[in-house]
């Protein structure tokens, strides 16, 4: 499994807060099963700067010190992106890029308000080359309060990557009931992390991706393989998909 979200890399943003706690971070995505992380510090403009050089040289230094102590794990970098009207010119720029360097770029909006350019970005980093991921939308509140909205940005042809945490509950009940809708529906492509700790945000991924195949029969699958799609820089095929209007979910788990 590779785990395509995480801020695992110590002291660079609102993650790992040292070398011992990344440490810990990398053994608990070994025991999950998971191969292969993705180090996706934020990359917020005027507060984390992360450019993604930085990131590929912290990674680097990174991946000596997990050889270091016999770790059979690989670290890959990536940035999360908050996108925002410098976006295409840092883009352009080679400030933010996509993970491993590829077309694929995780990006983020703000949690409680849509900007009114969202869409307007995400078309001028897709007409530069970009292919948009967006981070977490099952805990965006605007999509929470009117998941439909969300077919905007699949007409627009965005990925979509659901955090492990939002499926467990850990943000609220709200958030783990959007989580499953849009499982339900199949608009989720990743299941990732989004790891910060090495507690309740750990790097893990196995149970949720099993959680996700009891409401999506062969989810797991395409769950599995995509990572390895995006790190090769490799198609991702998406079947049409379309969110109809008040969807509804019903669960006792």
């Amino acid at each position: 499994m590779i785990d395509i979200h995480s801020h695992i890399l110590p002291g660079i943003d609102d993650g790992a807060k040292n070398i011992d706690t990344f440490l810990k971070m990398i053994k608990i995505a070994k025991q999950d099963g998971i191969e292969k992380i993705i180090a996706t510090p934020h990359f917020v403009n005027g507060i984390y700067e992360n450019t993604y050089d930085q990131v590929a040289a912290e990674t680097d230094k990174m991946k000596d010190m997990i050889q270091n102590y016999g770790i059979n794990l690989e670290l890959i970098p990536g940035q999360e992106v908050y996108l925002d009207k410098h976006s295409i010119d840092l883009y352009k720029e080679g400030k933010i890029r996509g993970i491993n360097a590829s077309s694929y770029l995780l990006c983020e909006f703000p949690m409680d308000s849509l900007p009114d350019n969202a869409l307007d970005i995400i078309y001028e980093l897709q007409i530069a080359g970009a292919k948009i991921i967006l981070a977490h939308p099952e805990r965006y509140m605007y999509f929470i309060k009117n998941l439909t909205l969300i077919n905007d940005f699949i007409k627009e042809g965005c990925l979509f990557q659901i955090n492990s945490g939002s499926i467990e509950g850990i943000f609220g009940k709200e958030i783990r009931k959007t989580a499953m809708l849009l499982i339900k529906n199949g608009i989720c492509d990743f299941i990732a992390s989004d790891a910060h700790s090495a507690g309740t945000r750990s790097p893990r991924i196995k149970d949720t991706i099993n959680a996700a195949e009891d409401y999506k029969p062969g989810i797991s699958d395409t769950l599995v393989k995509n990572p390895y799609f995006l790190i090769n820089n490799e198609e991702i095929n998406v079947k049409y998909r379309k969110l109809f209007k008040k969807p509804k979910l019903f669960f006792n788990k």
